[in-house]
């Protein structure tokens, strides 16, 4: 009895080692699993940044596609309507000088009091200090009694010069427009003679109130928009410097020779454009004429027999 009660135990322990040697060998082969499922994982989404990688760094630019090189070869065409368009322009400007000056004004102003009314949602935020603030405000004011200014007073000038009377006198030898002006509109002739010192002042408040935000206001800026204040405030001095020379009608004649000019260079541009054009054109006809020549050539005994008929008249 002793005996067989030692061999039950033995065989309860052996099971109960094989039970958890089946344990452990499951535990080890799903564990080996997961790290070969992990592994793939791992794989695939390598394989996938490669091939990411590849399509990106194979990418063609866009000048070198189909698309592109069309488009280079026919832009010729839009450089060529855009110098009729100066050209037009500089032309219109020397005749109708005074609408020329009404849309000058106009333009001015118009840009001047839309920029300071958009800007006012962005420059009273909670970032902004309590300096930049005041800066702000008071270019924002001055930006915007410029421009309602010269709007006014384009207006002005415009119903001016349209009179039947300022049509009559202006037919006169030796006719001064600024004299008549003064004397039967003022406001006509102040908007329109003082007009430099308004563009002068617009650009030289707008670059100096962008320096105090970027300088003391530790604003964060762009390299381009840095040299654009640069050049605003170059060109406020200038035209401050030389403001009692100039008047509304000169810079509509400075604006007409500068179309000139453009209309020139593009027009240039355009020339050389529709060369290169005719140039590529023949270039795909001797290519296209040189392949058919090339197929003439061809000897047609060279050119393999076909055996299957051959082999299906043998019975």
């Amino acid at each position: 009895m002793f005996k067989k009660k030692k061999n039950t135990n033995e065989t309860v322990e052996i099971e109960k080692n094989l039970d958890k040697k089946e344990i452990e060998d499951t535990n080890s082969s799903l564990k080996e699993d997961k790290v070969i499922e992990d592994t793939k994982e791992d794989k695939v989404i390598e394989d996938s940044k490669k091939k990411k990688e590849k399509v990106y760094k194979t990418k063609t630019p866009i000048s070198e596609t189909k698309v592109g090189k069309t488009f280079n070869l026919h832009k010729f065409i839009i450089k060529i309507i855009a110098t009729i368009i100066l050209i037009v322009f500089a032309i219109l400007l020397f005749i109708y000088q005074d609408a020329a000056i009404f849309a000058v004004l106009l333009i001015t102003g118009g840009t001047s009091l839309f920029g300071a009314l958009i800007r006012v949602f962005f420059v009273f935020r909670k970032d902004k200090t309590k300096g930049t603030k005041i800066i702000s405000a008071i270019e924002l004011s001055i930006h915007g009694l410029f421009g309602a200014f010269l709007v006014i007073g384009a207006f002005l000038y415009k119903n001016a010069v349209s009179t039947a009377d300022f049509i009559n006198a202006s037919s006169a030898i030796g006719f001064d427009k600024n004299t008549y002006l003064k004397e039967h509109n003022y406001l006509a002739y102040f908007v329109q003679c003082y007009y430099p010192y308004f563009l002068a002042g617009i650009l030289y408040i707008r670059g100096v109130a962008y320096f105090f935000h970027t300088v003391l206001g530790k604003v964060k800026t762009h390299t381009f928009t840095f040299w654009l204040h640069i050049f605003a405030l170059t060109l406020a001095v200038v035209i401050a410097a030389l403001a009692s020379q100039i008047d509304t009608s000169k810079i509509v004649i400075t604006l007409g020779v500068i179309a000139c000019i453009c209309a020139l260079v593009i027009g240039g541009e355009a020339v050389v454009g529709y060369i290169n054009f005719n140039n590529n054109k023949k270039a795909i006809k001797s290519k296209e004429k040189e392949d058919e020549e090339s197929l003439g050539d061809i000897d047609t005994n060279i050119l393999p027999k076909n055996e299957s008929s051959s082999d299906s008249l043998v019975v």
